[in-house]
């Protein structure tokens, strides 16, 4: 082999790596804690006990979430009607005030729906900015928006990996 084809090939496994670490970076994230604001204390308790039990152990993200449920402590787990009838502003606005607010969190479901309302919502504006985004700065960038509460499409995330995606090119 040359040194100009070690060379890209070289460049070809370092592109397919990056591209690799680009669909991690570039996706909706999950919760670090399981959600089981769907069981009862009691439920819970059970749970807990049948899987110490089958397994003499519990991963910590399912024993987190079942200790917040047998705790009480359960996350805000709807979207008031009234809230989602008036429209994509009022499901962010709620979505901003009780974020900040909700002592034990929102569920994964209310998080769902609010990202189902507000992705498309959010998408023009986030398309928008990207624009003038460095490639070097994309992933900061989304860090900045996320959290203040942006929700990003298939669409954006697709742009960005991209636009992050060429300096390595």
């Amino acid at each position: 082999m040359t040194p100009e084809e070690k060379q890209t090939e070289r460049k070809k496994r370092e592109l397919q790596k990056r591209k690799k670490e680009a669909k991690e970076i570039f996706r909706d994230q999950e919760s670090p804690i399981k959600d089981y604001s769907n069981l009862s204390p009691e439920a819970a308790e059970r749970k807990l006990k049948r899987l110490k039990e089958r397994d003499g152990w519990v991963d910590d993200d399912v024993y987190r979430g079942l200790m917040k449920i047998i705790n009480g402590h359960y996350p805000v787990d709807y979207i008031p009607n009234e809230v989602t009838h008036a429209g994509p502003s009022a499901v962010e606005s709620w979505f901003r005030r009780t974020y900040e607010t909700a002592e034990y969190g929102l569920s994964n479901a209310v998080f769902k729906e609010v990202a189902d309302i507000l992705k498309p919502y959010h998408e023009a504006q986030l398309l928008h900015e990207l624009e003038s985004v460095e490639p070097a700065d994309v992933i900061s960038w989304m860090e900045g928006k996320k959290e203040n509460g942006f929700f990003f499409s298939d669409l954006v995330y697709e742009k960005m990996k991209k636009k992050w995606l060429s300096q390595y090119e």
